[in-house]
């Protein structure tokens, strides 16, 4: 009889790297014979909004407007405003994504009713055999209103059901002693990590044993996302640039997108959130359905980027990948896969060393075989949370 297995993620986003995460982690346990579904766990407070109201994102900033900072409050909230105003330009592109994203979540992942809080869940749980959280950074607190969130250390549900938690980040973890945390891993039967930053921290907060897992998306082929692409038309050779941040990726990010124009030929597409990197002979494309955001790194020349799950993912597809810096938390976690797969000089960290990068073609041997031995390790920890038994 098939396990039934329930996921808890953040499957919702209009993120890539959460739905894709969130769709290997579903493949790989519907490989492994479970029934599987995802816990539609989505918070009325942290649904993304399709249009932010103006109004009720600058108020909150209005309030307390005595003391030295009155005039950067009232600057900040008339800014808001304005920037909220000028937003709806962008629904047309917006509401393309969002459908993109639900048409994906449709298509390939099953999902429970729709819970709207903690205590929704917490009063009518699904009915699994099996609880498991991740991957992704679900216990960042700044990610979940401030505070770690319950749900996403499995507490609810039957005192007798599995509960494990597979390749959570938890790279923004304190080094502490966290009566909160301590009591939240207590609900967890079996504890993975995805980097191994915070691994004695967890262990010593829960008093157990924490696998390091690979990141869900390493646990599929590339034909197995090749099945998930959705065709873009596209006349020329390009190069495909997706960041998240700019912080300190401007200038080498500049400096290589000029060498692949002018020495390779090539046209530039930009899918990300914000054009860092200007608009002039740029195209950009920040609303791309998941599909499409796979095919065009899968049919790209070379691929520009600081988003872990991009870079992962040009890996499986054996891209010629450049990395830029990002902010320094996710950067630990790129640098750490880098490392682990023989990546490391793929970092671009000044413009200066753009030419001396991209003079070496990447030999993806190592790569091939870290992503083997990390799929034996995942392999091994998922049986063992299905075989095992509760706390």
């Amino acid at each position: 009889m098939k396990q039934k297995v329930g996921i808890i993620t953040f499957h919702a986003a209009w993120n890539y790297g959460a739905i894709l995460q969130c769709t290997a982690l579903y493949r790989k346990l519907e490989s492994m014979g479970c029934e599987v579904q995802v816990i539609d766990y989505q918070p009325a407070d942290r649904v993304e909004r399709l249009v932010r109201n103006p109004i009720r994102e600058s108020v909150a900033l209005f309030r307390d407007l005595e003391g030295r900072k009155c005039a950067y409050k009232l600057f900040r909230a008339t800014l808001r405003f304005v920037r909220c105003i000028l937003d709806l330009k962008k629904v047309t592109g917006i509401s393309r994504k969002k459908r993109g994203f639900e048409d994906f979540r449709n298509k390939y992942l099953s999902m429970t009713c729709r819970y709207a809080s903690l205590g929704e869940l917490q009063e009518n749980p699904p009915d699994f055999d099996a609880y498991f959280c991740g991957s992704d950074q679900l216990w960042n607190a700044s990610l979940t209103g401030g505070i770690y969130d319950p749900a996403y250390f499995l507490a609810f549900g039957k005192p007798n059901v599995k509960r494990a938690a597979y390749a959570v980040s938890a790279c923004n973890i304190q080094n502490k002693d966290d009566v909160t945390l301590t009591n939240l891993l207590g609900n967890i039967d079996y504890l993975s990590l995805r980097e191994k930053k915070n691994q004695k921290i967890i262990e010593k907060q829960s008093g157990k044993e924490v696998c390091i897992c690979p990141d869900p998306t390493l646990l599929l082929s590339a034909d197995e996302y090749l099945k998930m692409e959705k065709t873009v038309k596209i006349e020329e050779p390009y190069v495909f640039v997706y960041l998240l941040s700019k912080e300190n990726a401007v200038e080498p990010g500049k400096a290589l997108v000029k060498l692949l124009k002018n020495i390779c030929h090539l046209s530039v597409i930009d899918a990300s959130p914000n054009r860092f990197l200007g608009r002039k002979g740029i195209t950009a494309m920040p609303n791309l359905f998941p599909g499409e955001w796979l095919y065009l790194i899968h049919h790209a020349e070379y691929v520009i980027t600081n988003s872990f799950h991009c870079t992962v993912l040009s890996s499986i597809y054996k891209k010629q990948c450049v990395v830029l810096p990002c902010h320094e938390s996710n950067m630990e976690r790129l640098e750490e896969f880098m490392e682990n797969a023989g990546l490391k000089e793929r970092i671009l960290y000044t413009g200066e060393e753009a030419e001396s990068v991209l003079g070496n073609t990447i030999e993806y041997t190592r790569m091939m075989h870290y992503q083997e031995k990390a799929q034996v390790t995942a392999d091994a920890y998922l049986k063992k949370c299905l075989s095992g038994s509760t706390k």
